[in-house]
């Protein structure tokens, strides 16, 4: 998951992969990690980039866009509502 060495100048240099240490997590902490993921601006914006525009500022893309671009769109009302009544509150 992880490796430290010491360098000639006697500081730790720790090097994670990313992978290795989500999977590692916990399911409770795997959650806990998807949770304020998808409650990121940035993440959020990455999702409704690909499906307003097809792409994600980076250039990705997905196979199903067209499925997600349809399911957002029968749901933007609702999602709408939903944003509409949490102001309200």
């Amino acid at each position: 998951m992880f490796n430290i060495k010491q360098s000639e100048a006697e500081n730790l240099v720790i090097t994670i992969n990313g992978y290795d240490l989500i999977h590692a997590l916990t399911l409770e902490n795997k959650i806990l990690l998807i949770e304020s993921l998808s409650c990121s601006d940035d993440v959020i914006k990455h999702i409704l980039d690909v499906l307003t525009d097809n792409y994600t500022v980076t250039g990705f893309t997905t196979n199903n866009r067209n499925k997600h671009r349809a399911m957002f769109l029968e749901n933007a009302d609702l999602i709408q509502k939903a944003l509409f009544e949490s102001l309200q509150k």
